[in-house]
């Protein structure tokens, strides 16, 4: 389903564009969205009459765009906003489709497959690194970011209450400023992942969803731990980097509780969606347990500054456990490096 932007926002903003940019700007960006290539005469003289693509889902098997988890796809189309009653067309060029091994996975993953790009494929005991594109919610070429926000947002809401019509979004109206708008998205991004899980039981959602606040939080106390440790302020530890590696564990998993919390998604020991739980293996004589910083679904997290691979103990046990996780998510800040954020796949045999 398509949402259309209102034509007073998209007018300021693409009037503002309009003024920075050259008309073979203007032409590369239009091509970059629609596949179209437009008259060079016809750039620059009205820059309202250019055609902009929305694409708030993608359908990583055929590339066309769908209603959401389980929609069907429709037309790929452009939005032209100095018509009347703006509307969805069709473009002038087809958009070439997208598997799941390209090079990104898109602006709107709702499942780790989308987040690591050859997941599905992935042999038994892999090791994937995320695509950092699933953190970007700026856009193709980080234009337009307004109006793009506010057609997404309004997608978003329609799409939870297609499936929850009691859902209801309490706002005192679309944020102004960039960091307002994306703290909008995030919030509905969780509330349409918590709808899906409540009403299919799908999990796929809330697992992207974790992955993107885990890793957010995860670098933010970072910083934090490494403004405690030059003050003092940490916690005794054997080493340092352990007093670091806690302080941003506890620090992170108390948050994502909360957020859990506020959605009621937090549940006992054996349930789907769990921080800090144990986890029991019963393979053995007697009955033992890990305990995963988090789990959802039959995917555990682990917030960690050291590097962890199969061989780590820790994970073994997190495989070993009587909810045979699929994977297990890695999560390291990302000042550590490219490739920090990784998951392991399920061993064989």
């Amino acid at each position: 389903m398509f949402y259309a932007i209102k034509c007073e926002e998209y007018n300021r903003v693409v009037g503002s564009l309009a003024i920075s940019r050259s008309p073979e700007r203007l032409g590369f960006v239009l091509f970059l969205r629609t596949g179209a290539r437009l008259p060079r005469n016809t750039l620059g003289a009205r820059a309202t009459s250019l055609e902009r693509k929305f694409n708030p889902y993608h359908d990583p098997q055929n590339g066309q765009f769908t209603f959401g988890p389980g929609g069907g796809s429709v037309s790929d189309g452009v939005y032209r906003p100095d018509e009347g009653k703006p509307s969805l067309i069709r473009t002038a060029a087809e958009e070439p489709s997208r598997g799941i091994g390209d090079n990104a996975p898109p602006l709107d993953a709702i499942t780790l497959a989308q987040a690591f790009p050859g997941l599905t494929n992935a042999p038994a005991g892999a090791v994937i690194a995320v695509a950092n594109p699933i953190f970007d919610l700026t856009g193709p070429g980080g234009q337009l970011t307004s109006d793009l926000s506010l057609a997404y947002s309004n997608s978003l809401i329609q799409q939870i209450k297609a499936i929850d019509p009691n859902f209801r979004y309490d706002t005192l109206g679309f944020p102004s400023t960039f960091e307002g708008q994306m703290r909008m998205i995030s919030d509905l991004r969780w509330d349409r992942a918590a709808a899906i899980y409540r009403v299919t039981g799908d999990s796929g959602p809330l697992q992207v969803e974790t992955l993107r606040y885990l890793q957010d939080r995860a670098d933010a106390e970072y910083d934090n731990a490494q403004t405690a440790a030059k003050l003092g302020e940490l916690p005794p530890a054997p080493t340092e980097a352990m007093a670091k590696g806690n302080f941003i564990d506890r620090a992170v998993k108390a948050d994502f509780r909360d957020v859990l919390n506020v959605r009621n998604l937090t549940a006992p020991t054996g349930q789907a969606v769990r921080v800090n739980g144990r986890e029991y293996d019963s393979s053995g004589d007697d009955l033992t347990y890990s305990i995963p910083d988090a789990r959802v679904g039959d995917v555990a997290f682990d917030i960690t500054l050291a590097p962890k691979r199969l061989s780590t103990r820790q994970i073994r046990q997190f495989f070993n456990s009587d909810f045979r996780p699929s994977a297990v998510v890695i999560v390291r800040p990302r000042q550590l490096g490219s490739g920090s954020t990784y998951v392991i796949t399920r061993p064989g045999k």
